[in-house]
């Protein structure tokens, strides 16, 4: 993608390298409408030691430009490291082209894959409109949300070193990727009903019943019936049931071998979750926010929750949907009840193993090893690429990350956070609160 700069006298030309969560954020998008903004030509690419770019024009546009560079970033974007420095002035660039250019590949890397993050409110209005050909789509995304971190393979994050390399993009989605002013421009797992991936439901013995919408009709038509889903997500595999299946919910712990330890609930949405439990604003900022954990709540009595989700105290482990996947399973679970919007929207979501094992992340690794967990399994084509062991990877996807009242409890390895404790790790070994700026000299 290119922009043709202006004409421009007394040129100078500048070079920044940026280390942090820049790859799988949308910044090289960002950095192309900067320039473009500020009338610069260059280009910006991935590289080992970070994002490179290369901006020439008139010193006045440059400074804007590298102010504008750490002031108005992307949503999901954090510079950890930034350096500039006064590089030759290219006369065939005067006036000429700002580009994205192929990433360049070494040996080691400084960036920052982004964690995954939940579905955006623009995913989810593409996702509820009927006329929207994403309508209900369980893996729509764009460059605010999404899966980044169990997809990617390797670095530089570029799709064909991501799952979505055999997902190629079909004429509409290709047209976004390489559309400037759209919110999906260089979104890697881009993807829609026509090139994307897709879901079926199977019974244990991995015989197909039913794909695309019919299969999650009818997965939700058997949690509804106290049957327990197995459920492919991000990193791994969820076991589900109904909440306000006392049955489904003592089966599950039965087959489990979870006798006691207090069971996560997901809602449909924030409204749901107060009928249940006392949530107050700190609690829903938490839960509302673009990591999603798992957070603490005082229940209230009488809901029709199970009393097999938390035996022995009133707080519950409370989440909302962070995928699409779950978005339309809960909508589903909505439909699936004569009651209609009225139902009690709510799905006990566990890990995907035996209590201490380690979590099931591929199709086949499920059947094998959670038929005799599940009735029933939601499958999809689009692997999960981890960078920690399994044992990690159950850690992540079940964890809780804050406590009653929104406190923080100490961090491990849990869904919303990987990768962001080694930038913890990496902030406090270099002590710097905001980004290490250099100037050019």
């Amino acid at each position: 993608m290119r922009y043709i700069a202006r004409s421009m006298s007394a040129s100078q030309r500048e070079r920044h390298v940026v280390v942090g969560r820049v790859q799988g954020v949308g910044f090289r998008p960002f950095v192309y409408r900067l320039a473009r903004e500020h009338a610069l030509s260059g280009y910006v690419l991935n590289a080992p030691e970070g994002v490179v770019i290369e901006v020439q024009g008139p010193p006045e546009r440059l400074a804007r430009f590298a102010t504008d560079l750490i002031d108005t970033l992307p949503p999901l974007a954090m510079i950890v490291e930034h350096s500039c420095e006064s590089v030759p002035f290219c006369p065939d660039d005067d006036g000429g082209e700002f580009a994205i250019r192929k990433s360049t590949a070494g040996v080691g890397h400084h960036v920052l894959v982004s964690p995954d993050m939940a579905t955006c409110p623009d995913c989810l209005a593409d996702m509820a409109d009927p006329a929207n050909r994403r309508h209900r789509y369980p893996f729509t995304n764009c460059t605010n949300c999404g899966p980044r971190y169990t997809i990617t393979q390797s670095l530089p994050y570029d799709r064909h070193a991501t799952s979505m390399a055999c997902f190629p993009l079909c004429e509409a989605c290709r047209a976004e990727y390489e559309d400037p002013l759209d919110r999906r421009f260089h979104a890697q797992p881009n993807a829609c009903p026509v090139c994307g991936p897709r879901l079926w439901l199977t019974d244990r013995h991995g015989k197909t019943l039913a794909e695309g919408a019919k299969a999650m009709a009818r997965a939700a038509k058997a949690l509804r019936g106290g049957k327990i889903l197995a459920l492919k997500g991000l990193g791994g595999f969820h076991l589900a049931a109904d909440a306000a299946n006392h049955a489904a919910v003592a089966e599950l712990r039965r087959r489990k071998k979870r006798p006691a330890k207090p069971l996560a609930v997901m809602t449909a949405d924030l409204e749901m979750l107060s009928r249940l439990a006392h949530v107050s604003p700190d609690e829903a900022a938490l839960l509302t926010g673009r990591e999603r954990p798992i957070v603490l709540v005082t229940m209230k009595p009488g809901t029709g929750l199970s009393p097999d989700i938390s035996p022995d105290t009133d707080q519950l482990g409370a989440m909302l949907p962070y995928t699409p996947l779950h978005h339309v399973l809960l909508a589903a679970l909505r439909e699936a009840q004569p009651d209609g919007e009225d139902a009690l929207a709510a799905l006990v979501m566990t890990s995907g193993n035996l209590s201490s094992e380690p979590i099931s992340l591929g199709n086949r690794e499920a059947l094998s090893r959670l038929g005799s967990l599940a009735d029933f399994f939601l499958l999809h084509d689009r692997a999960a690429w981890c960078a920690c062991c399994t044992r990690k990877a159950a850690r992540r996807d079940s964890s809780s990350c804050a406590g009653p009242g929104g406190s923080r409890l100490p961090p491990y390895f849990c869904r919303p956070k990987v990768p962001a404790f080694l930038e913890s790790a990496r902030n406090s070994r270099t002590r710097c609160a905001s980004p290490r700026v250099t100037k050019p000299s």
